[in-house]
């Protein structure tokens, strides 16, 4: 794979990853056993931590990782950083603010 572009967001990612297959969001929708109105969500931010990630990163031929955060290899990442990494996407934008 090459290597994929940086995005700041979720949606943004699927919304590129969707395109860069020429696919409909009811395409990707079928694809990934997912209603066109999840994809929506998805990708207007509305929904930040899909519950099927890991199949959209699969219909999407993308890594999972790069997917929810932005990294192309989530392996190369300790355990301790991949905690922090998922604690620090569930916070609120104000919660980050304070931090």
């Amino acid at each position: 794979m090459n290597e994929l572009p940086k995005f700041r967001t979720v949606g943004d990612r699927v919304v590129w990853a969707r395109k860069r297959k020429g696919w409909t969001q009811t395409d990707l929708a079928n694809a990934a056993q997912a209603t066109r109105s999840q994809i929506q969500k998805i990708e207007n931010g509305r929904t930040e931590r899909p519950r099927n990630m890991e199949k959209l990163a699969e219909v999407l031929d993308v890594p999972p990782a790069w997917l929810q955060f932005g990294y192309a290899e989530l392996e190369s990442l300790s355990e301790g950083a991949i905690k922090l990494a998922i604690a620090w996407d569930g916070l609120s934008d104000e919660a980050k603010k304070i931090v």
